[in-house]
């Protein structure tokens, strides 16, 4: 059993980090002992691994590393809520489809993705189908947005969750790869990602 809290909205100033989003920073530490307690409690039943899911926000590498380097993570998910200067999928963001275009944000949301899985940071890169959430799909398929996730950077950076991979098809973005077993993709970039995690605390 892995526990995958969300990360606190290090990323935005103080005011604008909603509590019903994600856990605050002061929350932080006590998650991580509950984990620890929960898996010292049942540890001759289940294994209990320690897991986060981290925002990725382009610009804030340098600061999402040092919070993954406040623990040592059996997994990290990686994902893309904050687009173009607001969130995708919260309540209310719907509207933005109409406003600001469907193409245009399901283009911004695959290359902030891309960019997700190039830096290392992340095991798994999570809700592949994320723009679809409110009902809004690209009329045609997203070329420029399947040609970023080339199988290199997907196998070597970060597996992709199995059932968003499969729903992406919908919204143009498949990146399954034929005759690849999946389970090797995951473990090799997990491997991978815990690498780079922990070179990034010995810098």
């Amino acid at each position: 059993m892995a526990f995958t809290d969300h990360i606190p909205l290090y990323f935005l100033p103080e005011g604008k980090r909603d509590p019903k989003l994600a856990m605050g920073e002061d929350q932080f530490d006590d998650y991580l002992k509950e984990v620890e307690s929960l898996r010292r409690e049942f540890s001759s039943l289940i294994p209990i691994r320690l897991g986060l899911e981290a925002d990725y926000a382009e610009g804030h590498e340098e600061a999402l590393a040092g919070w993954l380097a406040r623990a040592d993570w059996d997994l990290v998910l990686g994902s893309v809520h904050w687009v173009a200067g607001d969130w995708i999928d919260a309540p209310g963001s719907a509207a933005r489809f109409d406003r600001e275009g469907v193409g245009p944000l399901y283009a911004e949301y695959y290359r902030l993705l891309a960019k997700a899985a190039e830096t290392g940071l992340f095991d798994v890169l999570t809700h592949f189908d994320l723009p679809k959430k409110h009902g809004h799909r690209p009329r045609e398929p997203l070329e420029e947005a399947i040609a970023l996730f080339d199988g290199d950077r997907i196998e070597h950076r970060a597996a992709t969750d199995r059932h968003e991979e499969e729903e992406a098809p919908a919204c143009g973005a498949h990146v399954a790869h034929d005759g690849v077993d999946r389970r090797e993709i995951g473990e090799r970039g997990q491997s991978d990602a815990r690498e780079q995690r922990q070179r990034r605390q010995r810098d």
